[in-house]
C-alpha cells in the first residue's frame, strides 16, 4: 500500500468536495493534524474501500409490519425464499441451562449486497483509526 497515493486521493476528493482539512476532520471526528499526516502519508489508516460482508449475500427475516417498507428500499436485491419454521439452538452458555427457542415471524429474504453496495454505497470510503471506524460520501 503506498500511504503517499491514499493520502493524495483523500486530499483531492477533500478538495473537489470543497472541504478544509478543518471540515473533513470535524465529519470524521479526527483531529485536523491527524488529517493533514494521513494526506501527506504519514500515519495513514488501514482503508477498507469495500467491507467483506458487502460482498455476500446477507440473509433477514422481515416482519410482516415492514415487508412492504423493505421490498420498497430493498425489493430490487432482495429474493424471497419462503418461510421459516421455528427451531432450536444449542445453548452456548453452560449457565443458562437450557436450549434457544428461535422464533421466525415473516418471510427470510436473500439480499444481494455486492449488487446494493455498488448501485448505493460506491462512492463511500471507510477507514479505521485506533478505537473508532468513520466513513465519508
Amino acid at each position: 500500500m503506498d500511504a503517499t497515493k491514499i493520502g493524495k486521493r483523500i486530499q483531492d476528493t477533500r478538495k473537489a468536495r470543497g472541504l478544509t482539512q478543518s471540515d473533513l476532520a470535524a465529519k470524521v471526528d479526527i483531529t485536523p493534524k491527524y488529517l493533514s499526516n494521513i494526506e501527506c502519508g504519514d500515519g495513514i489508516p488501514i482503508l477498507i474501500v469495500r467491507p467483506k460482508a458487502m460482498l455476500t449475500k446477507n440473509y433477514v427475516n422481515v416482519p410482516p409490519e415492514i415487508e412492504q417498507e423493505f421490498l420498497a428500499a430493498f425489493g430490487n436485491y432482495a429474493t424471497p425464499l419462503g418461510f421459516v419454521s421455528d427451531r432450536v439452538e444449542a445453548s452456548r452458555n453452560p449457565s443458562r441451562g437450557s436450549d434457544i427457542r428461535i422464533r421466525n415471524h415473516g418471510k427470510i429474504y436473500s439480499v444481494q449486497m455486492g449488487e446494493l453496495w455498488e448501485n448505493h454505497f460506491a462512492n463511500y470510503y471507510f477507514w479505521n483509526e485506533p478505537r473508532h471506524a468513520y466513513y465519508f460520501p
